[in-house]
């Protein structure tokens, strides 16, 4: 598999956020880090006094109050007020490579040595400089041996990658979902399509969405003569890119502004698309927990869908809808709540729901019609009154033929006392109100 063909289909290194979803820890990245910076400090190379120390604990409240870019330019300012501060300047490049900003972050640490290799390396793998960063990547941590495999794959260095497999299984476990990924890429680079597929196969049991694996396992079919198949799963890979890659540069804004309710509820759209139920759920409720009075109602409303639509639980998604509309009474969670109950068999509770809103609301006439449907709901479910005579049959009206509807003449079309089967008399009266 060349260059080309890797990054464009199968390369872990399309986002730093891809290589997240396929369980590559980034989290190693900060961890080393934050080891070298202290080992630079105890160096003689750290902060030179506590005035250095207070702005980068200003920057760092910034940080973890959500404002990332504040937070960076004020470590950008600190690290210019003391440029041979090189804990400082591995605290900073660390903190773009946190929001994905990697050409920054080799920049800043261009004049730091081996304490920074590691954050170096993930930076020119996620560049696509596989050739550079091979020397940087670490074999026995836990997301840099995927990306050394991912780049071996990449310069057509096959027996290399061959070799770095059982390391890698060694550090992440032979099941592992992006190492048996690789594996069945690894395959397919040497023409074993065969033993590419159930790779291929097993990756997508774990994780369906893998696009590695989804593109992976297509080709490999269609070498195999499965063409119906693999021509299936290439255009399922075609038709979730769009999706995932929405799912990516979402997931970038939030690390932007990680306090920002909508970029959590834009996720919980993505996620729920993506049929992540559980991800999408817990995106709207941070979301709904950050929202602010204007931002609460469409989240809710999304969330509610879910709840209803996906988990199949419409009283968990009245409970949610009453509990914003107490907190915000927006009248669409209100509105939304009556449509709910109607459509569950609750006409009764969304006719007293429309009723209220409705005396708020006098003016609005989708209001009113959507109150009429309840109304005529709740009329249709309601028990006879006492006393209503049950209606007629012709087996039980004397000299009726067959098939004639009760007052209707004898040898008339069947309907013809349509009005009568339908619960009224001749008159159009209601039975029992007459």
């Amino acid at each position: 598999m060349r260059r080309s063909e890797s990054a464009t289909h199968g390369s872990l290194a399309g986002s730093a956020r891809h290589l997240l979803r396929l369980g590559v820890a980034l989290a190693s990245l900060a961890a080393a880090v934050a080891s070298q910076a202290g080992v630079a400090s105890q160096a003689g190379v750290g902060p030179a006094g506590l005035a250095q120390d207070a702005g980068k604990t200003d920057a760092e409240a910034l940080w973890d109050s959500g404002q990332r870019q504040a937070a960076l330019s004020a470590l950008e300012a600190q690290l210019a007020l003391n440029p041979t501060d090189n804990a400082l300047r591995l605290h900073l490049a660390q903190r773009q490579s946190d929001v994905g900003r990697w050409e920054a972050a080799l920049a800043t640490a261009a004049s730091l040595g081996p304490q920074a290799d590691h954050l170096r390396g993930t930076a020119l793998y996620i560049l696509t400089r596989f050739d550079e960063s091979l020397g940087l990547l670490d074999p026995a941590d836990p997301g840099q041996c995927l990306m050394r495999l991912d780049s071996l794959l990449a310069l057509d260095r096959l027996d290399e990658a061959d070799a770095a497999l059982a390391p890698a299984a060694a550090v992440r476990g032979q099941d592992d979902v992006a190492l048996t990924v690789l594996r069945g890429r690894l395959h397919a680079a040497h023409g074993r399509f065969a033993e590419a597929v159930p790779e291929f196969r097993a990756a997508l049991a774990r994780d369906p969405c893998d696009r590695a694996a989804l593109f992976g396992l297509g080709q490999a079919l269609i070498r195999t003569g499965e063409r119906s198949e693999g021509l299936a799963l290439l255009e399922r890979h075609r038709a979730l890119l769009p999706l995932l890659d929405r799912h990516d540069f979402a997931l970038q804004a939030l690390d932007l502004d990680p306090l920002h309710a909508d970029h959590h509820a834009q996720l919980g759209d993505i996620e729920r698309e993506l049929q992540w139920i559980d991800s999408a759920e817990q995106r709207y409720r941070r979301a709904e927990d950050l929202a602010g009075p204007d931002e609460l109602a469409p989240i809710v409303l999304r969330h509610a869908r879910l709840l209803d639509e996906d988990r199949h639980t419409p009283e968990a998604a009245l409970a949610l809808l009453d509990a914003a509309f107490a907190r915000v009474p927006d009248p669409r969670l209100a509105v939304r709540a009556a449509d709910l109950a109607l459509r569950s068999g609750r006409a009764a509770d969304a006719v007293q729901r429309l009723t209220a809103l409705a005396r708020s609301r006098p003016e609005d006439g989708q209001i009113q019609q959507r109150l009429a449907a309840a109304r005529a709901a709740a009329a249709a479910a309601a028990p006879p009154e006492p006393g209503t005579p049950p209606a007629p049959t012709p087996d039980a009206v004397p000299g009726t033929a067959p098939g004639t509807a009760p007052g209707a003449a004898p040898g008339a079309a069947p309907g013809a006392a349509a009005g009568a089967a339908e619960g009224t008399t001749p008159a159009g009266v209601p039975r029992g109100r007459r």
